[in-house]
């Protein structure tokens, strides 16, 4: 008896931590769809797409358009034109903090910030720790579409 009792405790802690992860996967699932809806309607089939805490972007190397949402104005689709962009580079915000009498730094904002030929800059919100309380992989998302953005440049 107390192996089975073992044996579905032991099932559940497993289980359990699945589902939630699983299940948390689709409000993540239902912002790239929306973001996908809502460029096909404006004509752009997205190659690539990605998402952070405060947002979810994609991109149509076709037609060199760049577009992205952001939290919490799901409905707003921003486009920018790729062949309008100079560079694009992840710009980070830290706060000075002292813990066990120590300075540190902490990560408070991360964003992508885009450079236009007409030296207008647009900001793409990653995280704010403000709203969230963890980074979580942010900023390596960030990082990774400032390359695919980058290396997009110049091309036809």
């Amino acid at each position: 008896m107390a192996n089975i009792i073992l044996n579905i405790l032991l099932v559940v802690v497993v289980i359990v931590p699945m589902l939630y992860f699983f299940l948390g996967g689709n409000k993540k699932t239902k912002e790239i769809q929306t973001l996908k809806l809502l460029s096909t309607k404006v004509g752009l089939s997205l190659d690539t797409t990605g998402q952070w805490q405060s947002g979810v972007i994609g991109m149509d190397k076709k037609q060199n358009k760049l577009c992205y949402l952001t939290s919490p104005d799901h409905e707003n689709l921003h486009i920018i034109d790729i062949y309008e962009i100079v560079k694009c580079e992840v710009s980070k915000v830290y706060q000075n903090a002292e813990a066990h009498n120590q300075e540190i730094s902490i990560l408070k904002k991360v964003y992508l910030s885009i450079v236009t030929g007409q030296k207008d800059e647009k900001i793409i919100p990653v995280f704010d720790a403000s709203i969230h309380t963890e980074p979580g992989t942010d900023l390596f998302e960030a990082i990774d579409w400032a390359k695919k953005i980058n290396n997009q440049l110049g091309k036809k």
